[in-house]
């Protein structure tokens, strides 16, 4: 992308790409991922700079966000798991990823609800879709880099 294009809040090339369409893949476990593209766009105001900018602070903060989440559970920390939860659901929301917003709205719930027992199998799906998320945004964001 020219460099003129890269400060403006939409510009038309990199956008018209993404225009009407989902990342659509098949990860190296050949499950698909859909992420819909034009709503993505749209929670940023069509701002790709702002885009990347939110998928780096995403992949910086997920992984420690997990770790967070794994250590509640293992500490049976309700308070903790709800609020490392709550902040990954925001997250994971804002790109509309909601195969992996919703294990992570479960654990949310099981913190609130102290249900930490039945907790283990929403933190193995979490775990399987977060990376999977992270790819898809990836793909997205890689075009629209200079």
């Amino acid at each position: 992308m020219p460099p003129d294009h890269a400060a403006s809040p939409m510009p038309g090339a990199s956008l018209e790409r993404w225009q009407n369409s989902e990342v659509n893949l098949r990860l190296r476990d050949n499950a698909p991922i859909q992420l819909p593209v034009d709503e993505i766009f749209a929670r940023v105001g069509g701002d790709t700079e702002l885009l990347a900018v939110l998928v780096g602070l995403f992949k910086l903060d997920a992984p420690t966000t997990l770790s967070e989440i794994r250590r509640a559970l293992d500490n049976n920390d309700a308070p903790a798991l709800e609020r490392a939860a709550h902040r990954l659901v925001g997250s994971l929301l804002t790109f509309h990823a909601s195969a992996a917003a919703q294990p992570a709205r479960a654990l949310e719930i099981a913190g609130h609800h102290e249900l930490l027992s039945d907790a283990e199998p929403q933190f193995a799906a979490l775990q399987r879709e977060l990376p999977r998320v992270i790819t898809a945004l990836d793909h997205l964001v890689s075009p629209l880099q200079p």
